[in-house]
């Protein structure tokens, strides 16, 4: 089996008095393996939520519906 990489990212998002930040409800047509390395985040999996912190990880298999919000004055990476 040959395995590709197709795309690697890495964010920081930094705190923010009051507001929050979160990406729209999306899917992919591929896995997504995303690692907390720093602070913490709440993943909305398939309508349920979780809040991931540093050294977890979750990884998303093709069509499953997903978003992140950062929480007030957390700083996530």
């Amino acid at each position: 089996m040959k395995l590709e990489i197709f795309y690697v990212c890495e964010n920081e998002y930094k705190p923010v008095a009051d507001t929050f930040c979160q990406s729209n409800t999306h899917v992919h047509d591929h896995t997504e393996l995303s690692i907390i390395l720093s602070g913490e985040a709440q993943y909305v999996i398939n309508g349920k939520s979780y809040v991931l912190k540093a050294g977890e990880m979750v990884l998303f298999t093709p069509g499953v519906s997903h978003s992140v919000q950062i929480l007030p004055q957390a700083t996530y990476r």
